[in-house]
């Protein structure tokens, strides 16, 4: 009908929200071990779903760093050869051999 028209700006039937309730943490995967031969870190990368950490509960976020061993690539080191048990003639001699990890059965046997 004429003469019926409506004063003003029409309201937005729609507005954008944040909803947070249901947002969780999602975590890439963990990095090597940073010692080779020994206690070292490794982490990875934790996000919220939602892109924004904020919008995640603090509480239940998972851990970005975490110790860890690796002793795969532990090596013997060979300390210099001591003296010759004979003066003249075949005899023997001896050296200390250490492990890098501190511990002997990580760098293998004998």
């Amino acid at each position: 009908p004429q003469g019926l028209s409506c004063i003003g700006e029409r309201p937005s039937v729609k507005e954008q929200c944040i909803a947070t309730d249901s947002c969780t943490w999602t975590a890439g995967p963990w990095s090597n071990c940073s010692n080779i031969c020994g206690h070292g870190t490794k982490g990875r990368r934790v996000r919220c779903l939602s892109g924004i950490d904020g919008h995640c509960p603090g509480h239940s976020k998972p851990p970005e760093i975490v110790a860890c061993e690796d002793y795969s690539s532990c090596q013997w080191q060979a300390e210099t050869w001591g003296p010759c048990t004979a003066s003249c003639g075949v005899g023997t001699q001896s050296r200390d051999l250490l492990c890098a990890a501190k511990e002997l059965h990580r760098c293998g046997s004998l």
